[in-house]
């Protein structure tokens, strides 16, 4: 640790921080291993839509209206995946290293960080990657216009029913 007699501001004549460079060290490393993260899972989604769009082109299935949609799913669930790391760990990052250069006191920030954004970020991805909360909330959409505006159903003599509840 090494002792410097500049004033930050905050401290009183006479008093002195006492500067950790190697946990400065160890903060950006660990600032710099988190960004490098980022970015790695960023290029590698952007290069698993490109790939999907390259093989659904030379396949032909790019004219095909279902593999259309499927693709445009896939690259709706990639974006959102790749937007909500960025809206979590970015701004922790940018936080940190101006907490880091002293430019700014984030003390109070870490909390909200570590015990609020970054676990939702950690629970939102396995969602994005499944489909159980869309197809449950397409589900109850569906319960609930049913049930409002009443259902309709093909008879077995390709009429269309309208009953109401």
């Amino acid at each position: 640790a090494v002792v410097s007699t500049q004033s930050t501001g905050g401290l009183a004549d006479g008093e002195t921080d006492i500067i950790d460079n190697k946990g400065n060290a160890i903060v950006w490393l660990m600032l710099g291993s988190n960004f490098l993260c980022f970015v790695v899972i960023a290029v590698s989604y952007l290069m698993i839509n490109i790939e999907t769009l390259r093989s659904s082109k030379s396949s032909g299935q790019h004219k095909d209206e279902r593999r259309i949609r499927e693709t445009r799913a896939i690259q709706r669930r990639i974006a959102l995946v790749i937007g909500t790391d960025f809206a979590c760990w970015v701004p922790f990052i940018i936080i940190c290293s101006l907490h880091n250069l002293a430019a700014i006191d984030a003390t109070n920030w870490y909390a909200i960080f570590s015990l609020i954004i970054l676990p939702i970020n950690s629970v939102i991805n396995p969602l994005l990657y499944d489909n159980t909360i869309r197809d449950a909330i397409g589900s109850s959409v569906r319960r609930a216009s049913s049930a409002v505006g009443g259902s309709r159903r093909v008879s077995q003599f390709g009429a269309t029913e309208v009953s109401t509840l």
